[in-house]
């Protein structure tokens, strides 16, 4: 069955033949899923500079042009009008590079705030790892420890060679467009889910404008996911699954999150497709890949070894609850991403039960934290860390969106990439 077949109402044509017809109800349903994951991706940078009713008001504004955004989406997916041209996503990446040059020097002088210190931990780590040092040795401008794991150290390390380690996320965003493109059947999908994720989410245009890496990990496993699925599920050359693997391998080991979520659910998708010898053989290379990368790190000095202090995110509870939440919460990620293996995986429903399983390591600390007697500005500052899952879900509520639209093949499918 075809993406655009996946309806759940039945009409009798005039010719008598039945044919599916979408449920206004999951539509609905649909658009308000999206409408939720752009609220967790901005509210966090909103309620940073608008308080009360002007919060409110502007909040309502946002979420009034996102339905009209996605509503007009779902017009041009049924009237067949899908002409997005090539130069529309270049148009897209330009504006965004444009927003880069003009707010990046703005968050190095920290004209607004403080800043964020997340690109200055991949260059310090960077840095060091680049004169052979210990890259978790070194302290950010504000004192905070290293916390991305080796393989992001290393995937900044070209753009730290050129002193601009920002311009990763450049790069990167090309990449997840390129992805975007290919994931989603129609442009017009890829193009609205870009601009109300990528661009109207403000946690996400926060991290990409100064440096951070946060929202660019994402771009990058996504990138990996998708190439590593694509180069087994055709019939590609051997070298092209080895290279995905490696890429693969690399990414996930940026954040603790990723390899605890993705690897569970790429076993079980690649499972699926092929016998269990297989499977094994196949997720082998990202695995050691990822291994290899980390573990030397870890065993070379654990007590500095910072990306485990990530765990500080949980110690506004008492020391002994924070420990059994982490533990349980970690239980929880990878119970869900486990789910994988009782359902049909397909890699829209790979990104959905990642963004499920996620959001109990992402999600849930900043919202205890919004609930007890700290400040409000530190529980926003973790519950930013959630544009992450509302990202993956949002890739996938976007999917069936597009689904339950019905739809021919478009004529302007010629891919961004060969």
């Amino acid at each position: 069955m075809s993406a655009c077949a996946e309806t759940v109402e039945i009409a009798v044509t005039p010719s008598g033949s039945k044919q599916r017809l979408p449920s206004p109800s999951r539509n609905i349903g649909l658009i308000f899923l999206i409408l939720f994951c752009w609220a967790v991706a901005s509210i966090p940078q909103l309620a940073k500079y608008f308080h009360d009713l002007r919060l409110f008001l502007v909040f309502l504004t946002g979420a009034l042009c996102i339905v009209v955004l996605v509503a007009s989406l779902r017009w041009i997916l049924a009237k067949q009008t899908d002409r997005i041209s090539t130069m529309a996503f270049v148009t897209f990446w330009s504006v965004m590079v444009i927003l880069y040059l003009f707010l990046y020097p703005l968050s190095q002088r920290h004209a607004v705030g403080s800043g964020s210190d997340a690109e200055d931990a991949l260059r310090v780590a960077a840095t060091q790892l680049m004169q052979f040092h210990y890259p978790y040795y070194g302290r950010t401008f504000a004192g905070n420890p290293i916390t991305p794991l080796p393989g992001a150290v290393l995937l900044a390390v070209p753009f730290q060679a050129v002193h601009r380690i920002g311009l990763q996320n450049i790069f990167w965003l090309a990449g997840f467009i390129c992805f975007c493109a290919g994931f989603f059947r129609r442009r017009a999908t890829a193009l609205a889910f870009l601009i109300v994720m990528t661009f109207a989410a403000l946690v996400s245009l926060d991290h990409f404008v100064v440096g951070g890496d946060y929202t660019v990990n994402l771009w990058y496993v996504c990138v990996a996911s998708y190439l590593f699925v694509k180069a087994y599920d055709g019939n590609h050359r051997a070298w092209a699954g080895i290279a995905a693997g490696v890429l693969l391998g690399v990414t996930l080991s940026s954040r603790a999150v990723y390899p605890l979520v993705f690897i569970p659910l790429l076993t079980a998708y690649v499972r699926q497709h092929r016998s269990l010898l297989g499977a094994g053989l196949i997720m082998l290379n990202p695995l050691l890949v990822a291994t290899v990368i980390t573990v030397p790190f870890y065993f070379y000095d654990r007590a500095h070894f910072s990306p485990l202090h990530i765990a500080q995110k949980l110690n506004f509870l008492p020391p002994r609850q924070a420990d059994m939440a982490l533990v349980l919460l970690t239980l929880v990620a990878i119970s869900v991403a486990c789910s994988g293996y009782f359902v049909r995986l397909t890699l829209a429903r790979l990104f959905l039960i990642a963004g499920i399983a996620s959001s109990s390591i992402l999600l849930t600390p900043g919202i205890l934290l919004l609930f007890s007697d700290q400040s409000q500005e530190r529980g926003l500052g973790v519950l930013s860390y959630a544009n992450v899952p509302a990202t993956l879900i949002a890739l996938w509520a976007f999917y069936q969106l597009e689904a339950a639209v019905k739809c021919e093949p478009p004529l302007d499918q010629t891919p961004l990439v060969a």
